[in-house]
């Protein structure tokens, strides 16, 4: 069994990767928060910042065997609503997806501690870790098994 948290799908990127900023969860390994059985659960999902206001998202889920390819950013079926903010020594991330027959929150926390410094060129930083924890809808939780990164423009 991989234990390891990685991303299921492949982004291209046509124009200015070197401007964007993004942030991404990548989770797998969840149990039921009630009964500590295992879930059929893995998300992903990754939000693209231009400028200042102009946010994409998109998310892959695979839960119960059915796989959802939500990768259509006119659709807005994915809104992130943490990006890898900071918020006393904690990273913060999260999300909300909705389609027409799957509804999930998504929060996920690690200690800045647990992030480790990927990239640093100019004012782009990019941090990153494994150790992340998350929880689907207040009901299934992934302790330790959440790849959790943010590349931001640092203002240093």
């Amino acid at each position: 069994m991989n234990t390891t948290p990685l991303t299921f799908t492949t982004y291209t990127f046509k124009v200015g990767l070197s401007e964007a900023q993004w942030a991404m969860i990548s989770a797998m390994r969840f149990k039921d928060k009630t009964t500590n059985k295992t879930v059929p659960l893995k998300v992903e999902v990754v939000s693209l910042l231009y400028g200042t206001d102009h946010a994409v998202a998109t998310s892959y889920i695979q839960y119960e065997g059915i796989e959802h390819h939500l990768n259509d950013p006119l659709t807005s079926q994915t809104r992130m609503t943490a990006t890898g903010e900071v918020n006393r020594d904690v990273r913060q991330f999260g999300a909300n997806i909705k389609s027409h027959n799957l509804q999930m929150t998504i929060d996920c926390h690690a200690p800045v501690s647990l992030f480790a410094l990927l990239d640093h060129e100019g004012k782009t930083v990019i941090h990153t870790t494994v150790l992340g924890d998350c929880v689907v809808n207040d009901k299934f939780i992934c302790t330790r098994c959440a790849l959790l990164e943010v590349k931001s423009h640092s203002d240093n």
